[in-house]
């Protein structure tokens, strides 16, 4: 199951979403497909959240 977006923090006019799409961005630049930035982003994720547990909406 997927979250919602419904988070004010995760919503289209956020600063976090706009840096998100930013380094999408500088990753497809250097040269990265949508494999690549996956694996990439859930490496990082399992890094930094991995036994994190869920927050409740």
């Amino acid at each position: 199951m997927r979250r919602s977006l419904a988070r004010p923090e995760a919503a289209a006019g956020s600063p976090l979403r706009a840096e998100l799409a930013a380094w999408m961005d500088r990753a497809r630049e250097a040269g990265l497909d949508r494999e690549d930035v996956a694996a990439l982003f859930a490496s990082v994720l399992d890094e930094r959240l991995g036994d994190a547990p869920p927050t409740p909406n």
